[in-house]
């Protein structure tokens, strides 16, 4: 920037100091404004007199907070359908803005980053990436505009099915036990296997290779 060149940022009627970042880029930091249901017009200025006419529009919104996801595991593979539950959801962010973060908490390897689902005041959709490998443990946070994210601590957890044994037996079900090897697997109230469309509840998960199904007995 050139000597003497102080940039300055009036949001609404409210004037800033900003900085220059670049010769093509200033950095302003916003003010705190409470006015949440309507668009700020935004103008530029390099002497803090004149600025700029054609104004772009800034948008306040509540910090939004996440409370619970659903469900908080899913395939290595990815593609699982997460329902972030929270507050202060609103749809009036940018596609390109609107972003859930996935960042690995069980080894290092950058964050990934899905478009989000705006569902309604309460409830946001994302898609898990796959390459994480079974196993991995992941946090899930949420940005309306790309920059600022939740911090709600919310864990993802990936997990991958390799082999079941027996692969058949007596159609009165009384074969008893079927064995599913993979890993991730974590210990849970909530793990089922769906057999023929029915879901058979776990009664027992091991943390490492073995998940064992109980098959229930036809009447």
């Amino acid at each position: 920037p050139q000597y003497g060149v102080m940039p300055y940022a009036k949001f609404g009627d409210k004037v800033i100091r900003c900085e220059c970042d670049s010769t093509v880029r200033i950095v302003c930091r916003t003010p705190p404004n409470k006015n949440t249901e309507a668009e700020i017009a935004v103008s530029i200025s390099l002497n803090g007199v004149d600025f700029t006419e054609d104004s772009f529009f800034y948008h306040y919104y509540e910090p939004p907070i996440i409370t619970d996801i659903m469900p908080k595991s899913g395939p290595e593979s990815g593609g699982t359908r997460i329902r972030l539950i929270g507050t202060r959801y609103t749809n009036l962010s940018s596609g390109t803005e609107f972003m859930c973060r996935f960042t690995a908490l069980s080894h290092k390897t950058p964050p990934k980053y899905i478009p989000a689902v705006y569902e309604n005041e309460t409830s946001i959709i994302c898609r898990s990436p796959g390459g994480w490998g079974s196993g991995s443990k992941v946090g899930i946070e949420i940005t309306f505009n790309g920059e600022e994210y939740t911090t709600s601590n919310s864990v993802f957890f990936f997990y991958s099915v390799k082999n079941a044994e027996p692969r058949s037996g007596p159609s009165d079900g009384s074969a008893g036990i079927l064995t599913v090897m993979g890993s991730g697997f974590r210990e849970s109230s909530n793990v089922f296997c769906a057999v023929s469309y029915t879901h058979l509840r776990a009664h027992e998960t091991s943390p490492h290779l073995v998940c064992r199904l109980l098959l229930e007995k036809k009447k």
